[in-house]
C-alpha cells in the first residue's frame, strides 16, 4: 500500500497475502501495488476505492471463468456493495472469459451522511492478477468529509430498468432500446444460461430446463452504458395443449443446440473442448516429481482423482493449508482403490513451474501423492482443465464420472460440501453420481501460447 498522510485518507492499513514462497526482487515477481481508500462521493455515498497497478487487474461480484469475486464491508454500515459494470477480459492463452476492473475502480455504499466519520471502517479483500494472482486484504479509515469525484465510476452503475419480457419454450425474450447489447451475467443467471443473443429489438436468453427462479441480468448497451433488471421465472407448461408445449420446448431446445455450435456457447464443462462427463477419459502418460512415469490406462481397476494444481495459485495455497480441504482429504479417501494424483500444466516461465518447484511444494504441503508435469498443457487440455484446483474423477471402467470445483466454497467462502467426496460416496455405494459437474474455480492454468 502506498499510505499517502497529505491525503484526505489519513489513516490506511493494509495486510498483503502473496501466499508464496519467497522471490528475487525482480520486477516480474514484485506484488501488485493497489492504494485502496474509503471515501465520501460526491453523489452522497460512500465508496471504497481501488487504484489498480497498470498490467493488473481485480474482480467483479461474478469473476467468470476463474478468479474470485471482490469483496468489501464498511463498519458499522450494514448496507451491501454496490458493484459497477465491469470489463471483460479474455486470457490470450486459454479464451477464458473474466470480469472485473483495471486503472481505478471503486465499490459504492449508500449512505445517509449521518454516520460518524470516526468511526467508519472499511474491510476489503480482492484477487489481483496478471501473469499470476496475489490475495490481498485492506483496512482503511475516513477522517475528513471532502467528497470526492467518482463521476466517471458512478457512470458505470448498472441502471434498474423494467422491460417487457415473455417466453418462447426455455427463451426468455426481452424488449428493450438500445443495441446491440454485451451480457455481463450475475451468477445465479450465469448457471441457468444455455445460451444469449442480442437482436434488432432487444436480447433473447436461452435458459436450462430446471430453472424456476427470478433471476438478474446485467447488459451493457452500444452507448457504454450498463442496464440491469430481474429476468421473471418461466411459466408452466399449459397442460390444456401438449402438443404446442412440446413443439415449444423442442423448437427451444433445437435452437440452443444450433446456437451452441454456431456460436461456441459453453452448454456444459466438456464444450471448453475437454473431457467429457460419462464418457472414457483421456488416456495420459506423465512423468512426476521424482522422474517416475505414471499412465491413466496403468490404473485401470481403479477410481482415480485428479487434481490441477499450481503450487503458488492462492486458491491451491489455501486448499493445502491449515484447515484447508486438500490438508487430509487426498489421504483420507485414497487406497489400494482409490488413486490421488495432481497434475501441473504449467507451462515454462509460468506461475508454479517447474520439477524443483513442485518437488518442493510436496514437501511443504505434506503432500503423499505425486505431482505430474505437463509443461506443454496437452493433457490439460484434453481434460479441459480451466482452473487450480479443478477436479476430476474417473471410475474403475475408465468413466470420467465428476469434473468441476472441489467444493462450493472459494477461499472457504461459501457452501463447504465436498462434491468430490460425495462423488466417491455415490462410487462406493454402486449408485449413479448424483453431482456430475460443478463451476471449477481458481487461478487459470498457465498453459503456454500455443500449447
Amino acid at each position: 500500500m502506498l499510505a499517502k498522510p497529505w491525503f484526505w485518507l489519513l489513516a490506511l492499513t493494509s495486510s498483503f497475502a502473496a501466499l508464496g514462497p519467497s522471490y528475487a526482487a525482480s520486477e516480474a515477481m514484485k506484488d501488485p501495488q493497489i492504494e485502496v481508500r474509503l471515501v465520501r462521493d460526491t453523489g452522497g455515498e460512500l465508496a471504497v476505492t481501488f487504484d489498480i497497478e497498470p498490467g493488473w487487474h481485480i474482480y467483479w461480484h461474478n469473476p467468470g471463468d476463474t478468479g474470485m469475486a471482490t469483496t468489501a464491508t464498511i463498519h458499522p454500515l450494514h448496507t451491501p456493495a454496490r458493484f459497477p459494470g465491469p470489463e471483460r477480459f479474455v486470457a490470450p492463452e486459454t479464451g477464458f472469459v473474466t470480469y472485473g476492473y483495471s486503472g481505478r475502480a471503486a465499490l459504492f455504499f449508500a449512505s445517509d451522511g449521518s454516520e460518524d466519520p470516526k468511526k467508519l471502517q472499511a474491510e476489503a479483500r480482492w484477487l489481483a492478477c496478471k501473469e499470476r494472482c496475489v490475495l490481498q486484504t485492506a483496512s482503511a479509515t475516513l477522517s475528513k468529509l471532502e467528497p470526492v469525484d467518482l463521476g466517471s465510476i458512478r457512470a458505470r452503475l448498472p441502471q434498474e430498468v423494467q422491460p417487457e419480457v415473455f417466453y418462447r419454450g426455455d427463451t426468455a425474450v426481452v424488449t428493450i432500446e438500445g443495441g446491440p447489447f454485451e451480457l455481463f451475467p450475475p451468477i445465479p443467471l450465469e448457471d441457468q444460461l444455455a445460451g444469449f443473443r442480442s437482436t434488432k429489438t432487444g436480447l433473447e436468453l436461452d435458459l436450462k430446463s430446471e430453472n424456476s427462479s427470478i433471476l438478474r441480468v446485467v447488459v451493457q448497451r452500444k452507448d457504454g452504458r450498463f442496464l440491469t433488471f430481474n429476468l421473471p421465472s418461466p411459466p408452466p407448461p399449459q397442460r390444456n395443449d401438449p402438443v404446442r408445449t412440446n413443439s415449444l420446448l423442442l423448437f427451444g431446445t433445437l435452437l440452443t443446440v444450433a446456437l451452441f455450435f454456431a456460436q461456441g456457447i459453453p452448454a456444459t464443462l466438456a464444450a471448453d473442448g475437454g473431457a467429457t462427463v460419462g464418457a472414457p477419459a483421456p488416456d495420459f502418460t506423465l512423468t512426476d516429481t521424482e522422474g517416475k512415469t505414471v499412465s491413466l490406462s496403468s490404473l485401470r481397476g481403479k477410481q482415480v482423482v485428479l487434481e490441477w494444481f499450481n503450487p503458488d495459485c492462492p486458491f491451491v495455497k489455501y486448499a493445502h493449508g491449515p484447515g484447508g480441504p486438500l490438508k487430509t482429504q487426498p489421504d483420507r479417501v485414497g487406497s489400494e482403490s482409490v488413486i490421488w494424483l495432481a497434475i501441473n500444466s504449467s507451462a515454462p516461465g509460468k506461475q508454479g513451474h517447474g520439477k524443483d518447484r513442485n518437488q518442493a511444494a510436496r514437501t511443504e504441503y505434506s503432500m503423499s501423492y505425486p505431482v505430474l508435469l505437463d509443461e506443454d498443457g496437452a493433457v490439460g487440455r484434453k481434460y479441459g482443465a480451466r482452473t487450480t484446483p479443478h477436479m476430476f474423477v474417473i471410475d474403475a471402467k475408465g468413466t470420467l464420472v465428476y469434473a468441476g470445483g472441489l467444493d462450493g466454497a472459494p477461499m472457504g467462502r461459501g457452501n463447504k460440501s465436498n462434491h468430490v467426496d460425495a462423488c466417491l460416496k455415490d462410487l462406493a455405494a454402486g449408485q449413479a453420481v448424483q453431482k456430475p459437474q460443478s463451476k471449477p474455480y481458481g487461478c487459470s492454468v498457465k498453459y503456454g501460447k500455443g500449447s
